[in-house]
This record gives structure tokens, sequence and C-alpha cells, in this order.
């Protein structure tokens, strides 16, 4: 249970916990390796402002690829240079 501020009041709500597998995944664009990490989650949080409009919306924001450039750029292990990749995580 936690105690959530409502007002001048405060709210009683349950808090189940739940474990949800999150898998990452880096794609080289010089070498075109992909590398993916699952991990455990307990929690995701995502950003609802701007153009988002529902939860749905924002979930596929969180999930949406990443291109990582310029002084994000990945470094790829094969190669041993910085190059573009994309990244992207899946529920």
């Amino acid at each position: 249970m936690a105690l959530v501020p409502f007002g001048a009041f405060f709210v009683v709500i349950p808090i189940i916990d739940i474990l949800m597998l999150n898998t990452t995944q880096i794609k080289c664009m010089a070498c075109l390796h992909k590398s993916e990490r699952p991990e455990l989650m307990m929690d995701l949080t995502v950003e609802i402002d701007g153009d988002i409009g529902s939860l749905e919306e924002a979930l596929a924001q969180f999930t949406a690829y990443e291109v990582l450039d310029g002084e994000n750029r990945y470094f790829c292990g094969r190669y041993l240079i910085f190059s573009l990749g994309n990244l992207i995580y899946t529920l």
C-alpha cells in the first residue's frame, strides 16, 4: 500500500509488483551487427507531453527506434570505430 497526496488528503492505493522483460537492441550501421541485452524491469517511466495524448502513444514513442549519431554514436567493437547506430527498446 502507498499513501498518495490528493489535495489536502492522502489516498491509499495498492501497489502491484510486476516484472517486465525489456530488450535493448543496438544495430551498428557500419557492420550491421545487432547486440541485444535483456533486462528485467519493475517500472517504466514514459513522458506524456507535447503531442502525446494517451498511454498507447507514449509507449509507441518509447519503443520507436533512436538514431545514435553525433556525440551519441555507437562504438563498434568489430571495427573499433564510432559509427551510426539504431537503438530500439522492446517490451
